[in-house]
């Protein structure tokens, strides 16, 4: 499994919990960081499009990270991952590029990458990885109407400072070591924060039910809570009157990743 992040600073710590959590005992998967935004990505994929090449976004990346120094996808192939998974942040605040643009360009992507076993696919977050910890607890109903304007996306990184959550990001995250390990001390906090997280996969995945078919219930499909129904829910119902409903990529792809069918 690859996994593909957009930040290298705030996402690593999330993945590293999630795959204590949930992984374990699976250690067949591999970590990046793409180190820029949906809409660049967009646009390096469809350079090769226009090329009239098949894009490869585990080629697309090792060029990127080439670029940086960074040789770690060295010696592997796409061929060599039996699924990947990318993790971007919707961003629409984006003032270099208008709101039908992105949009677009999101459509586009969530088209191309909605298959983790053929070109991968994507997750998306809303309106950023922030969205993670938009909670003051965890009580489904508080949660369920959570908005943001597009307005205070521009600054959505203090914005959600209001939430005790985001203020207090070691209730959701193991600690690491400088070398990103997790060390066995934070391990004993395994069942209480397995826990948390369980009920956290829950809130998001009903939210999103909310967002894409107006169902406030824990979907039992993954088919009713797909990328591509959350975008258009969120298009339909919330960007025109200029509010992102909050969203983890994060959650959703757990939720997806055990076809909703785990005891969360």
């Amino acid at each position: 499994m690859l996994l593909i992040l957009e930040g290298r600073n705030t996402e690593p710590p999330v993945v590293a919990t999630i795959r204590q959590l949930y992984f374990a005992d699976n250690q067949d998967q591999l970590v990046c960081s793409y180190g820029t935004d949906t809409y660049t990505l967009w646009k390096e994929v469809k350079s090769y499009v226009d090329d009239g090449c098949e894009p490869d976004v585990f080629e697309i990346l090792r060029e990127r990270l080439h670029k940086c120094g960074d040789s770690s996808l060295d010696g592997y192939s796409s061929y060599q991952f039996e699924s990947i998974y990318l993790f971007f942040d919707y961003d629409p605040q984006n003032r270099t590029i208008s709101s039908e643009t992105l949009n677009s360009a999101i459509s586009d992507m969530l088209d191309l990458f909605s298959d983790p076993m053929d070109k991968g696919q994507l997750f998306i977050s809303y309106p950023m990885i922030e969205a993670l910890y938009c909670i003051n607890s965890l009580s489904a109903k508080d949660f369920l109407k959570t908005t943001v304007s597009i307005a205070d996306c521009r600054c959505f990184k203090s914005w959600s400072n209001k939430f005790e959550y985001n203020r207090k990001r070691y209730m959701l995250l193991f600690k690491t070591d400088k070398s990103g390990n997790i060390t066995e001390q934070e391990k004993q906090r395994m069942s209480n924060l397995k826990s948390t997280w369980d009920n956290l996969v829950k809130m998001h995945a009903s939210k999103a039910h909310y967002i894409s078919k107006d169902s406030a219930t824990l979907p039992t499909h993954v088919d009713d809570v797909t990328q591509k129904k959350i975008f258009n829910g969120q298009l339909s119902k919330f960007i025109p009157l200029g509010t992102v409903s909050i969203l983890s990529s994060f959650t959703m792809f757990l939720f997806e990743y055990f076809h909703g069918g785990k005891d969360f």
